[in-house]
């Protein structure tokens, strides 16, 4: 693991921070239009890189956030731009992936029944013009996150490069938040016109990365690295103002320190050390913050103010016109991208992922994906009892398993299923990573 790790700050790592810098600050100068900025900069980290893990992480969850942008710039980059540079990378390399050689098996057969269902609850939604979208969202999108832990199977060193590259992406937008600080959601805090609410779940979900990183890195200069980082992703998760992120980073930590504790069935004074000081780090992160918060962001953050109670009456209803919808087709609801034709017609959904499966697809879509997020627990349950602590079997399913609660819980206050693409990518993640080999999954990462 200390190999690994060094990794990321070897001279390629240097040479990608050094591209990354070079044309955004080209961009900046010369206000080039910034995603064409990012477009060059792909192709050309495509065509120079040979490290196909580092770029299928850098692509796809710099999608995932991006994605959340608007509708306009998503469909130009999701439908076009996304899929040139992963057809560039496949054909590109196709001999050092796995993908020539998948097999069909029941996994994926079963994520193929979630596209045909949809493809079904398309046919008769009362709004099939937005359902086509969230359709061609989620099909173009998703198999991409569902499939990592497939087509680099076996291959923990390339896996470990895969989350790295999530921590370049996040490192990329603390410098545009820093150089591009947008508030048009005022008095939020967010970069490149992101919804707030998507900014701090990423921010999260590279916080949760982050600790991994100090918990498995045996050098203190490495640790001190990702312990600087995940700070300034903590203060501007604060500052983006979303309580949700906030709440649900805590909680899955907690989850899992817990599930550390009993796993080890003995007093472990380091770990419970690093419980106190995880906690008291977010508490004098919130202290300190509060120092350079707004009064608005802090009403907000303490539940206080108009802005939220508007927020939670909106949610309240969203609940009602959802259930309203359920109501009118039980079985079946109203189809994909159907919640459109609610009351609320101006909100694309309920803002909760019960709720937008029992209005959009009734008791049987609902039941569905139930069943698939059950099937995934019982994986995340095999893969903790199985392996010992410190293994990699054990490490990474608790990494896979602290962002799948971050990001379930999450999606019960926001976001829609063709958003909340770190919930698929954990759900596809412990599902392929049980398929592993044994020898490899039991091996220390030191």
């Amino acid at each position: 693991m200390r190999t690994l790790l060094a990794e990321a700050y070897s001279n390629k790592f240097y040479m990608l921070v050094v591209i990354i810098v070079v044309f955004f600050t080209i961009g900046i100068v010369f206000h080039f239009e910034w995603f064409l900025t990012l477009l060059i900069m792909c192709i050309i980290i495509t065509l120079l890189f040979v490290n196909r893990s580092l770029l299928w992480g850098l692509i796809i969850f710099g999608l995932a956030l991006l994605s959340s942008i608007n509708m306009q710039f998503d469909t130009f980059f999701h439908f076009n731009t996304t899929i040139i540079l992963l057809f560039i990378l496949v054909i590109k390399y196709s001999n050092e992936l796995l993908i020539v050689n998948i097999k069909p098996n029941k996994n994926i057969l079963l994520f193929l029944a979630i596209y045909v269902f949809l493809i079904y609850t398309l046919s008769y939604s009362s709004d099939q013009e937005f359902g086509m979208m969230k359709l061609k969202k989620f099909i173009l999108s998703t198999p991409f996150f569902i499939i990592t832990f497939l087509v680099f199977k076996n291959q923990f060193k390339s896996i470990s490069t895969i989350f790295r590259s999530a921590f370049i992406i996040g490192l990329c937008y603390l410098f545009f938040v820093i150089t591009y600080p947008d508030y048009s959601y005022f008095p939020r805090l967010t970069t490149l016109h992101i919804n707030p609410i998507w900014f701090s779940r990423f921010l999260g979900m590279i916080f949760i990365i982050g600790v991994f990183f100090i918990r498995w890195s045996k050098k203190i200069h490495f640790k001190l690295s990702y312990f600087t980082a995940i700070l300034f992703m903590l203060f501007f998760m604060i500052r983006t103002g979303s309580r949700g992120p906030i709440l649900s980073l805590a909680v899955s930590l907690l989850f899992v320190y817990i599930i550390d504790l009993f796993k080890q069935k003995r007093f472990n004074l380091k770990l419970f050390l690093m419980i106190l000081s995880t906690i008291m780090i977010i508490a004098i992160m919130l202290y300190i913050a509060s120092s350079f918060l707004p009064e608005d962001i802090k009403e907000r953050l303490l539940s206080k103010g108009r802005d939220v109670q508007n927020s939670s009456l909106v949610r309240v209803l969203l609940a009602v016109d959802a259930i309203n919808l359920f109501k009118s087709n039980l079985i079946l609801g109203v189809g994909l991208g159907g919640f459109t034709k609610g009351v609320l017609g101006n909100f694309k959904y309920p803002h909760n992922i019960f709720l937008e499966l029992l209005s959009e697809m009734g008791i049987i879509g609902t039941i569905f994906f139930s069943s698939i997020f059950i099937y995934a627990s019982f994986k995340f349950s095999r893969i903790i009892k199985k392996y010992g602590v410190y293994s990699k079997g054990y490490e990474v399913g608790m990494l896979l398993l602290t962002i799948f609660i971050f990001t379930f819980i999450n999606a019960q206050f926001s976001g829609s299923i063709d958003g909340n693409m770190y919930l698929w990518f954990s759900i596809g993640g412990v599902i392929f990573y049980s398929t592993w080999d044994g020898d490899i999954l039991n091996e220390n990462l030191s």
